[in-house]
């Protein structure tokens, strides 16, 4: 895959694999376990995040659609709701957005991101 960065993510968007050259798009990432490495985690947690991402406040609302859009279709998904729970403890910008109905796609009827069964 060299010279070109890559990384591949699941839905909820954990890093599964990369290359250096695609863990180092995310500064500081890689300091973090392989286990905890996750798209969403790094842009609502990571303070380079902020600086790094252009339009930061654009691209967390397109965080918070994509796990909206999971949520409709897989609402209780232990992959989905961890990290749902883990960020509306840890981010103050993401319980913000989640609340917010503005803030990309809307959940489908019924479905309710961020509790557990």
């Amino acid at each position: 895959m060299r010279p070109y960065p890559a990384h591949v993510v699941s839905r909820t968007m954990e890093v599964l694999a990369s290359n250096p050259g695609g863990l180092r798009l995310m500064a500081g990432m890689e300091d973090w376990p392989a286990g905890q490495r996750n798209v969403v985690r790094y842009v609502f947690l990571h303070p380079t995040a902020r600086t790094l991402l252009d339009d930061w406040e654009n691209q967390i609302r397109g965080c918070v659609a994509r796990l909206r859009t999971l949520a409709g279709t897989d609402p209780d998904a232990p992959d989905l709701t961890g990290l749902v729970d883990e960020l509306l403890l840890r981010s103050p910008d993401f319980a913000r957005l989640l609340l917010d109905a503005t803030a990309g796609a809307r959940p489908s009827k019924g479905a309710t991101l961020g509790t557990s069964p």
